[in-house]
């Protein structure tokens, strides 16, 4: 894309201008794809929507008996962990409609047990924390390139040395939740 004014809106839709050249593919190995498209559902579909064109819902459940909706569908663009949450929900409420109970916490892998033996690094205590690559602040103002790029994959691997087993957490101290450190 050549720069930030590559992106207008025409007639309420995102028009995009790539230039020749600028394309190109990245190795990976999952895509989640969420672009807050909408859905183009409409009132022949069955389901009675809102202004925005979204279909209404009470909890997960539809307007129509036994349909269940959820995330951008409901909402509009949101974040993937607010999608996850309302699909979460929905499979919730599709479950008592089937007649369960709506419990979906199946446990579906067996957890193994945290090894107490967290060993020990000499001079943990003074080891930095790694700092990810960032885009300097003039080129992120200037356009819609990544700006956070991560760590790279030794300062990652550094990074992942400094874990202290969370999991251990509960065993080696009573948790005390975050009130109970204040005065008075």
């Amino acid at each position: 894309i050549a720069d930030a004014n590559a992106f207008r809106f025409h007639e309420g839709k995102l028009r995009v201008d790539v230039a020749a050249g600028t394309e190109r593919v990245i190795a990976c190995e999952r895509i989640i794809f969420a672009a807050g498209q909408a859905s183009g559902i409409d009132a022949d579909f069955g389901l009675a929507l809102n202004r925005f064109g979204y279909p209404e819902t009470v909890g997960a459940a539809a307007s129509e008996e036994g349909v269940f909706a959820a995330g951008d569908i409901v909402t509009g663009t949101k974040t993937v962990i607010d999608a996850i949450a309302a699909g979460r929900d929905a499979a919730s409420a599709s479950d008592r409609c089937l007649g369960g109970d709506g419990d979906i916490e199946e446990c579906l892998v067996d957890k193994d047990e945290a090894d107490a033996n967290i060993g020990k690094i000499n001079g943990f205590a003074a080891l930095a924390r790694k700092r990810p690559m960032l885009l300097d602040a003039e080129r992120r103002a200037e356009s819609f390139d990544l700006a956070d790029r991560g760590l790279a994959g030794a300062d990652a691997a550094r990074e992942c040395e400094r874990c202290l087993q969370c999991d251990l957490r509960e065993r080696i101290a009573e948790v005390r939740p975050w009130n109970t450190y204040a005065e008075g």
